[in-house]
């Protein structure tokens, strides 16, 4: 196999005219590199006098208080009022018992008083909560079997 090599390499050598040189001296040498040169420019640091630092430590701005503005959940959201309204064929118990499962809040007296004035009055307001609670309990009582009429209206008395 080396043998086959030499003959190659001897024929090329023939055929292109190449012939291997030996590396040039600068090559075969170590490159050393050069320290940089120190820098033409200076770098100072200023510092100020005494006298201007307490100047300066005189000169202090009293701020003023920042105005805030408490912001209540009443003022922003809109309040609405969950209404019951009354139906002829509503079992007292189950009615009262409802009430208190959706309406968590709301005692088993308000709920007695809230049934009766709905059935003489064919409403009564239950409470008074934000617009996306109204909603949520109005969903509830229509949710349940035998269903509990509700409603929800704003409590402003204004139609939106």
């Amino acid at each position: 196999m080396l043998r086959a090599v030499l003959v190659l390499g001897s024929l090329f050598h023939v055929v292109s005219g190449f012939t291997p040189q030996p590396a040039p001296r600068f090559l075969a040498r170590p490159v050393l590199a050069a320290a940089p040169a120190p820098p033409e420019t200076k770098i100072k640091q200023k510092t100020a006098p005494a006298q201007v630092k307490e100047k300066a430590k005189e000169k202090t701005v009293e701020l003023a208080e920042p105005m805030t503005r408490t912001v209540t959940e009443a003022a922003e959201v809109p309040m609405w009022k969950v209404v019951l309204l009354g139906d002829e064929e509503y079992d007292e118990a189950y009615t009262i018992q409802t009430i208190q499962q959706v309406c968590v809040d709301i005692t088993k007296q308000k709920a007695e008083q809230a049934f009766n004035e709905a059935q003489l009055y064919m409403k009564s307001e239950l409470i008074v909560v934000p617009q996306e609670h109204a909603e949520h309990f109005v969903q509830q009582f229509q949710r349940c079997d035998p269903m509990v009429f509700a409603t929800c209206e704003p409590e402003n008395g204004e139609k939106q």
